[in-house]
């Protein structure tokens, strides 16, 4: 994705897309339990989307513990 001709790349944290993106239209934030080798775990995932402007899709971003792991038109 690409923000004022900026790229924004997975793994980049909140406050990297941030900088280069500017706030999100519209973000929402969960919590989901997760289990590794029999231990829980509390993983934070915030929901981030960008309207470009007229004629594009929304843009979708998922961000666990802080990292984008997903972008995606919508």
């Amino acid at each position: 994705m690409r923000c004022g001709g900026r790229l924004v790349e997975l793994g980049m944290t909140k406050s990297e897309v941030a900088a280069r993106c500017g706030a999100p239209s519209h973000q929402t934030m969960r919590y989901e339990e997760r289990v590794v080798d029999g231990r829980r775990e509390l993983v934070t995932v915030d929901e981030w989307t960008y309207l470009l402007g007229p004629g594009t899709f929304p843009r979708l971003l998922e961000f666990r513990n802080n990292r984008l792991v997903s972008l995606r038109a919508g």
